[in-house]
């Protein structure tokens, strides 16, 4: 079954719409990038969390 031109011409139209929903994306992630690193250099790094608290006991070793 042929793809018609009306369908040819929608799936232009959804090609293109999903790269420029992916350029924003990428936009928006390379913009919260350069925050966080501004921040660092002016802040300096920001302390370590402290180490996580397992909820399980501890295994007792098997001699």
């Amino acid at each position: 079954m042929a793809i018609t031109a009306a369908e040819q011409k929608h799936i232009r139209a959804l090609r293109t719409s999903a790269s420029k929903m992916l350029a924003k994306v990428a936009e928006n992630k390379a913009s919260r990038v350069a925050e966080i690193m501004t921040k660092i250099s002016r802040e300096g790094l920001p302390d370590a969390p402290p180490p996580r608290i397992s909820a399980k006991p501890p295994v007792p070793e098997l001699d």
